[in-house]
């Protein structure tokens, strides 16, 4: 598997407490070895008064982890956070067997699409989707024309160490020209070519077979562009071959600073044997004195064992038996004495190990000086080691039985003006993990807002694991809401403009008390609120708005109700007669008076709904004064008027589009108490950590305490 390693200006590194260029970014499981090359490889110079240069390099390191193929892309990358100019260097370092399945270095260095040309992340460990994929290289990247007459770098069969010198900005020119020429090498020696296409003041050239220099650009040193074969000078002559090499066949490239090795020839058994040594009294007394000597450390070393190790089960004893002449008031201090002894002695070497930062790696000896802390009454050592325990679980995707949401005690937490810090105890190690550190109404405003389909995705990109910026999370928030409003309003500006009206008119009608009793007439005819002249329907839109005559919908209350008892009504010439004078016309209210007094219905239970109508239509519509009268008609036209101009409004957008407009609302109301949780953010909230990738899905998300 390859390690990758970036690098660049930062205002906060990986690791803790580094700033400016630094690392950003690596994989979790790089050698401490391997780092400090990649970080030794990163430098770059970039030249006054002309165009950055692009580095692509190749080296072969040689590091007590191992052999490492190393590719390095760095650039400049504009300004940093401190308006100074910037650059990024990234890595690649593959192992000796996976070069055999690759395709050229160049090729990956013109064509993989993971290089990045800047940093705008916060740092992280690199995930399984950032690591090298040859899936995901594209060949489309690689430029065909040379504007310059580069020499060739093969010449006969043979490497040639070449300098290549052009103009500045054509380093990708003689990027793909070095390509070219690394295609037509074997594959077995495709990987043996070191090459760069800017040598650095601190570069060696002699480390490079293939080097690219701008013209007219002193150097620190001498380089050769003429060229020399890339073949160890010493090197003896090898015998002809039978048959002639292929033209195409290279011949042996020189692998440099290669010491060689004389291996010696091999001794036959019988060149080890030697002769028996003869019994001699000189040899006899020397052997003698050794057995003398040995028998006397045997009983020396037993003789110190007895004193250790048979002691203590002596001493023991006598205490004990001292103990049983003690009174047990004397009795129960010398335990209290023994115990605050064995606390005070447990209590240092959980110090010790926590102050080294090994108590994940040591947890067998961290988990017994716990509970024997807790066994004394000190139970914040378990909790820590447990509260660990379980984050390291999470993050590895093994959560622990209850929720993935793990809550932080509040003495874990250090409060600053508008930041969250976890105590230093602790990020040590939580930097590491995948997690994210945010307060718990946080993580229950993510998942109400991604059950409305809004993308809470900025917010989750702020989230650090071991400290809580408010900063980040506002911007964060007016990220959120102008996406949102952009993704609704621009599809029908005309459309959002009238559903705007269309709910300020609503609201202004439900507030005006003198419609309230034009609008709540049909309860008199026992009708429910959908025969209501104004209503709405399951998604808030007028309901029929194409009636709009308030005297046609009152002359649809009588239908509705007299149709089907009309044989209650029909004794009484004058009823039938005053029914067919009723029509929606300004005349509907007299002549629906004189009906209500003169009929007389049959049936007792219809006589008392018809005396209900009779009441509440006087007390609407029969007004004693003329200005009464006057605002009654005032009114009825108002709300005609209201319910046209409703219904014109409704017309402009479709169900669809109100809809969203109403989920809109919910996530601007989320959003508002979003910024004052973040506003107000202290010690009394509930904290927690969650992994990354379960926070993607926040409707899975419970908290545990």
């Amino acid at each position: 598997m390859s390690h990758q390693y970036i690098h660049t200006s930062a205002k906060r590194g990986l690791e803790p407490g580094k700033s400016g260029f630094c690392c950003v970014a690596r994989d979790r499981s790089a050698p401490l070895d391997l780092i400090q090359e990649f970080e030794r490889l990163s430098r770059y110079e970039s030249v006054s008064g002309a165009i950055s240069p692009t580095v692509l390099r190749y080296e072969i390191c040689e590091l007590r982890s191992g052999t490492y193929h190393i590719l390095s892309r760095i650039q400049d990358s504009g300004v940093d956070y401190s308006k100074r100019n910037n650059h990024i260097a990234q890595h690649l370092a593959f192992l000796p067997r996976e070069i055999g399945f690759l395709p050229d270095p160049m090729t990956i260095l013109l064509c993989w699409r993971g290089w990045r040309d800047s940093w705008n992340e916060l740092p992280r460990i690199l995930e399984l989707e950032d690591a090298f994929d040859i899936k995901k290289l594209d060949t489309k990247r690689v430029i065909s024309n040379h504007p310059n007459e580069f020499p060739d770098l093969i010449v006969n069969g043979l490497v040639w160490k070449r300098t290549l010198i052009f103009s500045p900005g054509e380093e990708l020119a003689a990027a793909a020209w070095i390509r070219l020429h690394l295609l037509h090498v074997p594959n077995d020696q495709k990987w043996e070519i070191p090459f760069s296409t800017h040598l650095l003041s601190s570069d060696n050239p002699d480390s490079f077979a293939w080097s690219c220099n701008w013209k007219n650009r002193e150097l620190p040193y001498e380089i050769d562009t003429e060229g020399q074969p890339w073949v160890d000078p010493e090197q003896e002559e090898e015998p002809e071959l039978e048959e002639e090499p292929h033209e195409n066949t290279l011949q042996k490239l020189r692998k440099p600073n290669s010491p060689i090795v004389e291996i010696p020839k091999e001794l036959t058994r019988r060149d080890r044997k030697r002769p028996k040594a003869k019994w001699t009294q000189s040899r006899f007394n020397s052997t003698m004195n050794l057995a003398i000597i040995a028998g006397t450390l045997i009983c020396v070393a037993i003789g110190f064992y007895q004193f250790v190790y048979m002691k203590e089960p002596v001493e023991k004893m006598r205490i004990a038996a001292q103990k049983q002449k003690l009174t047990p008031e004397e009795k129960a201090a010398q335990e209290e004495s023994e115990r605050r002894q064995l606390q005070s002695k447990t209590t240092q070497e959980w110090l010790l190990l926590h102050r080294q930062r090994e108590l994940l790696k040591r947890s067998s000896e961290a988990t017994v000086l716990a509970n024997t802390l807790a066994e004394l009454g000190d139970t914040e050592p378990r909790k820590t080691l447990q509260f660990l325990s379980e984050a390291v679980r999470s993050s590895q995707g093994e959560p622990y039985p209850v929720t993935p949401a793990l809550a932080l005690p509040p003495e874990y937490l250090k409060f600053r003006p508008r930041q969250v810090e976890i105590d230093n105890e602790l990020s040590t190690y939580l930097a590491e993990l995948n997690l994210s550190f945010l307060p718990q109404k946080l993580l229950d405003i993510i998942q109400s807002l991604e059950s409305l389909s809004i993308n809470s995705a900025p917010i989750e990109g702020r989230l650090s694991p071991i400290v809580f910026v408010a900063a980040d999370i506002e911007i964060a928030i007016k990220e959120i809401r102008r996406r949102s409003r952009d993704s609704t309003i621009t599809k029908d500006l005309k459309a959002w403009n009238s559903i705007i009206s269309f709910n300020e008119l609503k609201e202004s009608i439900a507030k005006q008390e003198n419609l309230q009793d034009l609008l709540s007439i049909h309860h008199a005819f026992g009708l429910d609120d959908s025969n209501r002249y104004l209503t709405y329907d399951n998604s808030g839109r007028v309901l029929l708005p194409g009636l709009l005559s308030y005297n046609q919908y009152l002359l649809s209350l009588f239908e509705k109700y007299m149709l089907p008892r009309y044989a209650q009504f029909k004794g009484s010439p004058e009823f039938t007669e005053t029914l067919n004078t009723l029509k929606p016309d300004s005349t509907i209210q007299t002549n629906a008076t004189r009906l209500l007094e003169i009929a007389r219905p049959t049936d007792m239970q219809t006589q008392l709904e018809w005396q209900t109508i009779a009441d509440t239509w006087k007390a609407t519509f029969v007004k004693d004064d003329l200005m009464q009268q006057t605002l009654l008609n005032y009114a009825v036209e108002q709300l005609q008027e209201s319910k046209t101009t409703l219904s014109a409004y409704q017309s402009e957008f479709s169900k669809s589009q109100y809809e969203s407009f109403k989920q809109l609302q919910s996530a601007n109301n989320l959003l508002a108490d979003l910024e004052a949780l973040v506003a107000n953010s202290s010690e009394e909230q509930d904290w927690v950590v969650i992994p990354k990738e379960i926070l993607n899905a926040p409707q899975k998300i419970s908290s545990s305490h």
